[in-house]
């Protein structure tokens, strides 16, 4: 679910970036993306993967 929001958001602000491989490139980064999620979860504190 998220990533159809990411994507929907991008298409608003920047229609151009709709074109992006968005889901390959987070299939690429995927075990570094869900290290970060745990990461944020557990501190409470999202600042690490939002960056």
């Amino acid at each position: 679910m998220g990533r159809l929001w990411q994507t929907l958001i991008l298409r608003n602000r920047k229609p151009l970036l709709v074109y992006l491989p968005v889901e390959t490139l987070i299939r690429q980064r995927q075990d570094d993306s869900d290290r970060l999620l745990t990461e944020a979860d557990e501190r409470a504190y999202a600042t690490t993967f939002v960056a």
